[in-house]
């Protein structure tokens, strides 16, 4: 589990580095402005309750780091150079770090691929219902910042779980299929 949540925030950082050459760059944030116990913790929670639908231990604590880790990319702004801020906060990143991490420990767990998903929008639920909750979500397509607020927190938490339970009710009949054509 350590070894695909070091992956995960690799893909986040590697994916940042993009923030360098994009339009709508700007100073960066402080890295260690939001690095509390609290925020910290708040995210690994949401993004094991994200995970709960996968009924797995190793899903659900995957979960509750993954949402830690994408925070990864704010790392890139200790040098200290204009950019786009925050772009694991996508859609982009949501599709295609699913994709990375199949790749690379193999294309079985659909489950895994659900949650690197689900931990992003998991992660921005948090944010927003600490009323962080301003994010680059079409990042690389434009730099316009999308600002959720309120119970906008509800839905990106939903999104997060449904797309776990859908995956694992597919996967559940799947299985069923092959024991039983």
């Amino acid at each position: 589990m350590i070894k695909t949540t070091l992956v995960y925030g690799f893909l986040a950082v590697g994916f940042g580095l993009i923030g360098f050459i994009l339009p709508g760059v700007s100073p960066p944030d402080d890295p260690l402005a939001s690095a509390t116990v609290e925020h910290m913790v708040g995210h690994i929670v949401w993004g094991m309750v994200a995970a709960f639908a996968a009924l797995s231990f190793r899903h659900i604590f995957a979960g509750g780091l993954f949402a830690l880790a994408l925070d990864a990319d704010h790392l890139l702004n200790f040098f200290n150079i204009d950019m786009v801020t925050r772009i694991t906060h996508s859609i982009s990143f949501a599709l295609l770090a699913p994709i990375g991490m199949l790749l690379i420990f193999g294309r079985r767990d659909l489950l895994l691929g659900s949650i690197c998903f689900a931990a992003v929008f998991s992660h921005m639920s948090f944010d927003t219902f600490l009323d962080t909750g301003a994010f680059p979500i079409l990042t690389p397509f434009s730099d316009h910042i999308t600002a959720f607020g309120g119970t906008d927190w509800i839905i990106l938490q939903l999104v997060a779980i449904s797309v776990v339970i859908v995956t694992k009710l597919i996967m559940d009949k799947k299985k069923r299929l092959s024991i039983h054509p």
